[in-house]
């Protein structure tokens, strides 16, 4: 009902942070640290 996918990649800590809002709740946020 509405595939939104957000990312916000910081360059300072090199962390990529992705938002899903296929899973139909709040939306999950994935954070992997490089």
């Amino acid at each position: 009902m509405g595939c939104q996918m957000t990312i916000f990649l910081n360059s300072d800590t090199g962390a990529v942070v992705f938002f899903s809002g296929d899973i139909g709740q709040l939306g999950l946020g994935v954070i992997f640290g490089f």
